[in-house]
């Protein structure tokens, strides 16, 4: 997850740039700049283990809806303006993703019990239910829910296979 913010961050300074300058003489040298940039955010580590999902740019192409709803140019930037979040989201997303999937198939999980699964998934990183269930609270995490729900059912069918 740190490359990508990492990366992400060098997307927007290199876009600030590149709009500060472009009626600099260099103004191509920032434009090239920027799309190299871009081109390295893309290529970062995805840091979900998915073996058909390596880098950023490939998440962006296989998630319809979630970052994929971004044209792939401005998918690092995106994430680079709300890296606070992707950091503070990161791998409570793929719960999310479990619990929404669960509740299409008319499966109630509540927030301890993903918790509970968190913890034994990975014991070394406590995961408190009320912390949990904060977060499933949160306003862009109700709003992203139709486009989770399309990512689990992809997932879902692509096991199916």
């Amino acid at each position: 997850m740190g490359e990508i913010v990492h990366n992400s961050k060098a997307v927007g300074r290199a876009q600030r740039v590149k709009q500060e300058r472009l009626n600099d003489h260099r103004a191509q040298l920032f434009s090239q700049r920027y799309e190299e940039a871009v081109e390295t955010a893309l290529q970062s580590q995805w840091p979900f283990h998915n073996s058909d999902v390596r880098t950023l740019g490939e998440a962006a192409l296989s998630y319809p809806g979630t970052i994929g709803a971004l044209p792939t140019d401005k998918a690092a930037s995106a994430l680079a303006k709300d890296r606070e979040s992707v950091r503070r989201f990161g791998p409570k997303i793929l719960l999310v993703v479990l619990r929404i999937g669960a509740k299409a198939h008319s499966i109630h999980v509540t927030a301890n019990s993903l918790a509970a699964l968190a913890n034994c998934a990975d014991p070394n990183h406590y995961l408190d239910g009320r912390s949990l269930r904060r977060f499933l609270k949160e306003p862009s995490m109700q709003a992203a829910e139709p486009h989770f729900q399309a990512l689990f059912q992809t997932e879902l069918t692509k096991m199916a296979r």
